[in-house]
């Protein structure tokens, strides 16, 4: 029994991933002035277009207008009043990017990291497009290089350099920074652990009507600290109402979570089908709960066949701790 508790208790803690272990977020044009969303998701709808006509804009980019270069590249790549075109959208966007707007090293950053609109992937090329825009006071690069050093991607895994970029990313006011800020702190890498100011951080980030899935993520771990009273006072009204906006944002981290509260108190039913939105949805770790669940989890009748069929799933999709628990179950199915 206690095993399967195990299991549970872990796979609710570890679906609450914070930020500094995603990788930065592909962009599919270019940069964001809107500080609640992923950093470099596109900013069509938050770009100050101009009245100028594209052909205007390209005889002041090579007469060294920089900012009507980044305008010319923006169009191009979101298809403003032309037909989109990737390689002209990088044309400008150099140009811009050389002639000092940080934006456009931050989306030359972002097609580099990926290998996206026809460039070659180039992660210590990403690297350096993205300092030479946080240096420029381009935020949303900044909290990008953080999470390059926490992951190790291209370049030495640096904790301490990872909270630097974080650090500037978030006092630049943008929420994903803060988000990853949190997690270094919550877990002590490259400062002295503390969970208050992690939890205060994550809260900063959280923002439940966001539909960027970081911030969306930051919110499932404050509600997760509130619940279980880590760094902040414990309180449940609040954690609830946290991971409810954010579970009806889709968010299936959050409905495990509530899910997996509401079993244990009061509403398994509605627990039970929040957790089964979460594992229909692919989320290991949702039905790595639910198959916990059905083994010795409060508020539910013990059914061995529907934890191993939840067990199995979560195995298949790598959660490694289901495949022992199913295996388990199947050989000795009345413990």
């Amino acid at each position: 029994m206690c095993k399967f508790f195990r299991i549970l208790t872990s796979a609710l803690f570890a679906v609450t991933a914070f930020s500094v272990c995603a990788a930065p977020s592909a962009p599919p044009d270019a940069g964001n002035t809107d500080k609640n969303a992923n950093a470099g998701a596109s900013r069509a709808s938050g770009y100050p277009f101009s009245d100028k006509k594209l052909e205007q804009l390209e005889k002041e980019c090579d007469a060294g207008e920089a900012t009507s270069c980044e305008e010319a590249g923006v169009r191009y790549a979101q298809a403003r009043g032309v037909t989109r075109d990737a390689s002209m959208a990088q044309k400008f966007h150099e140009k811009a990017c050389d002639g000092g707007v940080p934006a456009s090293c931050t989306y030359l950053g972002f097609l580099r990291f990926y290998g996206k609109g026809g460039m070659k992937q180039d992660i210590r090329e990403a690297e350096r497009l993205y300092r030479k825009a946080c240096d420029g006071g381009e935020f949303h690069a900044c909290s990008n290089l953080g999470k390059m050093y926490g992951r190790a991607e291209g370049v030495e895994r640096d904790f301490s350099k990872a909270r630097e970029f974080l650090e500037k990313s978030c006092n630049g006011g943008v929420s994903v920074g803060c988000a990853g800020l949190g997690d270094l702190y919550f877990r002590g890498l490259g400062v002295e652990q503390d969970q208050s100011k992690a939890a205060a951080l994550l809260e900063k980030a959280c923002d439940p009507e966001s539909r960027a899935m970081d911030i969306q993520n930051a919110c499932t771990s404050i509600g997760m600290l509130y619940m279980q009273g880590i760094g902040v006072e414990k309180n449940d009204a609040k954690a609830v109402g946290i991971l409810e906006k954010s579970c009806d944002r889709s968010n299936l981290k959050a409905c495990t979570v509530l899910g997996a509260h509401l079993a244990t108190v009061n509403e398994p039913a509605k627990g039970i089908g929040l957790m089964k939105k979460a594992c229909d949805g692919s989320l290991a770790e949702a039905c790595s709960v639910l198959g916990a669940f059905y083994v010795d989890g409060p508020g539910v009748e013990r059914n061995t066949d529907k934890a191993v069929e939840y067990l199995t799933k979560a195995c298949a999709l790598k959660h490694s701790p289901s495949c022992e628990a199913a295996a388990y179950l199947k050989e000795n199915p009345g413990k």
